[in-house]
């Protein structure tokens, strides 16, 4: 009686760990850099540091107007 022998193949064994390679990359460089992700959460803290500036800027303004404002009110006039 003869019997067939095969050859183990070893590219079976390499199918699951490159699925568990390819998964983890995917989802590695989506999480550094998605929408949601460590670079967003870096330049969102840049912009927000930014728009504080231009805030803060914005609200001396106002004041200095609401100032300016407040002198030119009926009681605060010297009447020639």
């Amino acid at each position: 009686m003869w019997t067939r022998q095969h050859k183990q193949r070893n590219t079976g064994r390499l199918i699951i760990p490159s699925l568990c390679v390819a998964f983890l990359a995917y989802f590695g460089f989506h999480a550094y850099h998605g929408e949601f992700g460590i670079y967003s959460k870096y330049q969102l803290e840049a912009q927000t540091v930014a728009l504080q500036g231009q805030l803060d800027v914005i609200k001396a303004r106002r004041m200095e107007l609401e100032r300016r404002v407040r002198l030119m009110h009926e009681g605060t006039l010297e009447k020639d």
